[in-house]
């Protein structure tokens, strides 16, 4: 039947089989450009304001060094481009209260900038899958619940914002910091930067098995949110029902 083809705007395969990751499932991010595209300024000046306050962090994390007496060279001249006397505490102590309060100052703008950017692409994803719900065949609803599709267009969208709003911002801060931080350590000591890099290996393969297990908890949780909401919006839809034949007890063993 031609009514039982799946929309071409939206992804009807919910319970199909698993799928194994690959990268060309990255091509999927292509489709967020439309969304992106409108705030892309936004988007712009919030990297320009992560890197510089991911730039601040690594001064603050020298400054702390020198405030405890580590790295300190007797002479103050190792890093002459802060313009402060590195062996004066009192110079130390104020430029590391001046930079907190400008790099919390620009901490907060990249927050506001990334929250309202990404409050509005999700308006406009919320209204695109809501579009493209309603344009689905009667097929499409014969074999779906209601709950489980009110799931999808709300806590899958949320997981969407979580990634623009969080992850994405704490992966390229952290990137700033991790070059910056390398290239501050072979400025200070290529010996102790190679030990270093050394234990990279080691630290990669405990981050990628510990990151599907991450990915593997965050599917079941989201499978177990879309269950438990079918079961709220059936109860809901026939609480009269329920109430009728007293079967509230059976409806909380579920």
């Amino acid at each position: 039947m031609a009514g039982s083809r799946p929309h071409p705007r939206f992804n009807s395969d919910l319970d199909g089989p698993k799928r194994r990751f690959s990268f060309k499932d990255l091509r999927g991010f292509g489709r967020m450009q439309k969304y992106l595209k409108p705030y892309v300024l936004h988007f712009a000046v919030g990297m320009v304001v992560m890197s510089i306050s991911g730039f601040l962090t690594l001064v603050i994390t020298r400054l702390w060094g020198q405030l405890g007496g580590v790295g300190a060279t007797g002479s103050g001249g190792d890093l002459p481009w802060l313009g402060i006397d590195m062996d004066n505490l009192t110079s130390i102590g104020w430029a590391l209260l001046g930079t907190l309060a400008i790099q919390s100052l620009f901490s907060f703008v990249r927050v506001l900038l990334f929250a309202d950017m990404t409050e509005k692409m999700m308006l406009s994803m919320r209204q695109d899958a809501f579009d493209a719900l309603v344009s689905m065949p009667m097929a499409f609803y014969d074999a779906r619940r209601v709950g489980d599709l009110n799931s999808r267009i709300s806590a899958d969208i949320a997981t969407i914002q979580d990634i623009f709003t969080v992850t994405l911002a704490e992966l390229f801060r952290g990137l700033i910091l991790i070059v910056g931080g390398i290239v501050a350590l072979a400025y200070f000591s290529v010996e102790l930067t190679l030990w270093m890099l050394g234990t990279l290996p080691v630290m990669i393969v405990a981050a990628v098995v510990f990151g599907r297990f991450i990915r593997k908890l965050s599917k079941q949780t989201q499978d177990e949110v879309a269950a438990s909401n079918v079961v709220v919006q059936d109860v809901l839809t026939a609480i009269v029902s329920v109430k009728s034949y007293a079967n509230e007890w059976l409806e909380r063993r579920k």
